[in-house]
């Protein structure tokens, strides 16, 4: 054996790990870490595990090979070689299936769809069921197809079930058999060899037989009611021929072509009614708008969820209510409520309105309201008027005016001021002659004040006293010559002074002196 030292044996060592393309382990490698170099690391049956990041090119299992992991909500890379993380798995299907909650919400909408169907359409049944698929009681409606019969049932609502069309397919359904041979129908049903009874699908009484070629008597010679079979009255001889013609029932006069069809049934959108339509006694309600030219609706109520265009209503003496709000647009046609009378016609809140046309354009132009319009020219209490204010007279041409600018209160001739409560005095002017006229107690022109003068008439005017004129105290006359017209002057005192001087005195008879 060779002696080799220690140092040498490291270098060697170290050398084939650092040049070497593989390490090989069966157990566990220690801390550290592994530079770049190697080409395979082999752990055989083992781990490796690390607490930190493992940093990588490809990762493959030898089919599938991993590039890497992306964050991708929309996938619109669609790589085959990347792992989506969960959160972008998420997004996806949520975005393109709905949430989990919508999901399950729909799966329990459509599974209660189907279940609903499940209950009408019961599917394929050899015989008649009493029940539905769940155990549940029948519901009117129901279908089924018969598998012994090859038809499709409904049931009625008296609890039966009947053919949901016609039992033949097609027109009519032939079949022919050999007596006492067994054979299969049409329809696949097994004739036995009865000489008595043959299947045949048909509807009720509706199926020709022949016997040997001769046609048999339905309901005499042969019983034709089940519409499964036709029976014979007698039996027939086995290596005799029967023939059997069904029939599908349906009545063409009950029947519309398509073009007659298109002109007697309105569409499902935009029709158009040339003649009456009459809803009966059924509520004619609409959710869109509705144009109507003159319409009877024979009392019915018109129920209108939006608008309503109507060229014309007539009520015919009954009763049209609106609960909702009513516009009637602007254009050249007038509301019209052809029986107000005070009586019947117009009426708000119940009560019918009194006042005609006419008063109540007496309003017309008013834009706030009257109260305060009044208010404004003149309130009742204590008015206050700007301009010229006229009170018409009566008679034409006797009116009173306050002139704003004259700043007095005219009367026109004729037109009188009258005072006192039983119209005791006039004062007025009737275009040739002023009047004071007192027709109660004394006229007095007077100041019923001691000392302030009354002056009557003017220095060069002429005052007349058209009857007796009594002065209670001194009667100074001024003027250069004092007239006297009458016969007889009276005076009641004695003594009569002329001038200052007292030069001349007159004495009534008796004179005094004579005494």
């Amino acid at each position: 054996m060779k002696q080799v030292e220690m140092d040498d044996i490291a270098t060697y060592i170290q050398g084939k790990i650092q040049g070497g393309t593989s390490i090989v382990t069966v157990g566990d490698l220690d801390t550290g870490s592994i530079t770049s170099g190697f080409g395979t690391i082999d752990t055989g049956s083992s781990a490796i595990t690390t607490t930190g990041t493992i940093n990588f090119g490809n990762l493959s299992d030898g089919s599938i090979t991993i590039a890497g992991f992306k964050d991708e909500d929309d996938m619109a890379s669609n790589s085959a070689t990347h792992v989506p993380t969960q959160q972008s798995v998420l997004a996806y299907i949520t975005a393109t299936m709905g949430s989990v909650s919508s999901a399950a919400a729909s799966a329990t909408a459509a599974a209660a769809s189907l279940d609903s169907f499940d209950d009408v359409y019961l599917g394929t049944k050899s015989s008649a069921p009493s029940v539905d698929n769940d155990g549940d009681a029948l519901v009117t409606g129901a279908l089924y197809f018969n598998s012994s019969t090859n038809t499709m049932n409904v049931r009625t609502s008296a609890g039966g079930w009947t053919n949901a069309g016609s039992s033949v397919n097609g027109t009519s359904v032939r079949e022919s058999f050999i007596v006492g041979t067994n054979s299969t129908n049409s329809a696949g049903v097994s004739y036995s060899g009865s000489l008595t009874s043959f299947p045949i699908a048909y509807d009720a009484t509706y199926v020709d037989v022949y016997h040997n070629g001769v046609k048999l008597v339905n309901g005499t010679d042969v019983t034709v009611t089940s519409g499964s079979a036709v029976v014979l009255a007698a039996n027939a001889t086995s290596g005799d021929t029967l023939d059997a013609v069904g029939y599908g029932t349906f009545e063409t006069a009950d029947h519309y072509t398509k073009t007659v069809s298109d002109g007697r049934y309105a569409a499902l959108s935009g029709a158009t009614f040339t003649g009456n339509v009459s809803a009966g006694s059924n509520n004619l309600t609409a959710t869109g708008t509705v144009s109507l030219g003159p319409t009877s609706f024979n009392d019915q109520n018109i129920t209108a969820v939006g608008n309503v265009a109507l060229d014309s209503i007539t009520a015919a003496g009954s009763t049209i209510t609106i609960t909702g709000n009513t516009t009637f647009a602007d254009g050249s046609f007038d509301f019209n409520v052809a029986s107000h009378d005070g009586t019947n016609g117009l009426a708000l809140g119940g009560t019918v309105v009194t006042a005609s046309a006419a008063e109540l354009n007496r309003v017309n132009g008013v834009t706030s309201a009257i109260q305060t319009q009044l208010d404004a020219k003149s309130p009742l209490a204590s008015p206050t008027f700007t301009g010229d204010v006229t009170l018409t007279g009566g008679t034409s041409g006797r009116n009173v005016i306050f002139d704003a600018s004259d700043n007095s209160l005219e009367f026109a001739d004729n037109a009188k001021a009258v005072f006192g409560t039983g119209a005791d005095m006039d004062i007025y002017h009737d275009a040739t002659n002023s009047y004071i006229t007192n027709k109660t107690g004394a006229l007095k022109i007077a100041t019923e004040t001691s000392g302030i003068a009354v002056t009557i008439g003017h220095t060069t005017s002429e005052v007349t006293v058209a009857d007796n004129l009594t002065i209670t105290g001194d009667l100074t006359v001024n003027g250069a010559t004092t007239t006297v017209a009458t016969t007889n002057t009276t005076v009641a005192d004695h003594l009569i002074k002329l001038g200052q001087g007292y030069t001349c005195l007159l004495y009534t008879s008796p004179s005094p002196r004579d005494s």
